[in-house]
């Protein structure tokens, strides 16, 4: 397949950060003609959710239905097919880097196998109310620009939005996974250590000890069910959560260093740059902008790096 032969979506349009733009799917361009002769390559990673109707989608090989109520995750380098859609058609999407993805949900479900297999979920009425409020008041906020805390408040507000839809096809997951008996129970405890200790602690053998297991052990854990050694699940976690403070937070690179509990600023640095693959400002100083769909995600401005 050429590129002449498909058409990719502009799920990059502002770079490599991990949060990108909210569309109204309805009036999306991919979706108004009612079908796509060529697939659509999806270059990032995207989430959508049907609020009214239908369409008929093939991710793939494989044809799918989205109805009201279900909720969808596309992984890069993903081929989506337009087939068809009922004249009520409505729902929303968000676009954003596949890290963010992967980050939020692998650690409780295998994502790139589970999304395979299990690309669309079913959301619970209350849960589909709930995220249909929750992106409309994303929406209205786009006319809110002048308001001084603005940038801000769309940030956070977006990470949240992004956490709660992950968080929904998280539980999803974990109800069509079969139970992973005793090593399953040490994992989920091994994570909850991690979300309690990952700001001070490090090291496997720390976590190891916490479980009475060895580090040996608690790795094989890790590459089990998630595919990853248990240091490469550390480490991943503790770079998100870098990741999410540079952008919703003005704190310096000291600042962040000694609230992560790296012996230098030095050491924080390369540890940033060894996972991303640039410094934390290079990182700060990525520069937003607006998106097609009009909802603008700069991040902080140089004037307030530390």
């Amino acid at each position: 397949m050429t590129g002449n032969d498909r058409t990719q979506l502009p799920f990059d349009d502002l770079g490599e950060e991990f949060f990108f733009f909210v569309t109204p799917l309805n009036n999306s361009p991919w979706f108004v003609d009612g079908c796509t002769q060529n697939p659509l390559y999806i270059h990032h990673a995207g989430v959508g959710v049907c609020t009214a109707g239908s369409a008929t989608v093939m991710i793939g090989s494989t044809v799918h239905q989205l109805t009201t109520g279900t909720m969808c995750v596309l992984l890069p380098d993903s081929m989506l097919y337009i087939l068809g859609r009922s004249s009520d058609f409505a729902g929303f999407a968000i676009a954003t880097h596949a890290g963010f993805i992967y980050h939020a949900v692998r650690y409780n479900v295998q994502p790139k196998i589970f999304f395979e297999h299990h690309p669309i979920i079913s959301l619970k009425d209350d849960e589909l109310a709930y995220m249909d409020s929750f992106y409309h008041l994303c929406l209205r906020l786009q006319d809110r620009e002048a308001q001084v805390y603005g940038t801000d408040i769309r940030k956070h507000l977006l990470a949240a939005f992004l956490f709660e839809l992950l968080g929904m096809y998280e539980e999803a997951g974990k109800n069509m996974q079969q139970s992973g008996g005793r090593r399953h129970e040490h994992f989920e405890a091994f994570m909850a250590s991690l979300r309690q200790h990952y700001k001070t602690e490090r090291s496997v053998e720390f976590y190891a000890d916490k479980l009475c297991i060895s580090a040996r052990y608690l790795n094989l854990i890790c590459r089990e069910l998630t595919e990853h050694s248990a240091s490469e699940c550390i480490s991943d976690y503790v770079a998100m959560h870098i990741a999410l403070s540079l952008i919703t937070t003005d704190h310096s690179i000291l600042e962040l260093s000694e609230e992560y509990n790296f012996s230098t600023p030095s050491y924080f640095i390369r540890f940033f740059k060894q996972h991303e693959g640039m410094t934390p400002l290079q990182f700060r100083r990525r520069k937003g902008g607006k998106s097609r769909s009009g909802f603008a995600f700069p991040l902080l401005p140089e004037a307030s790096l530390g």
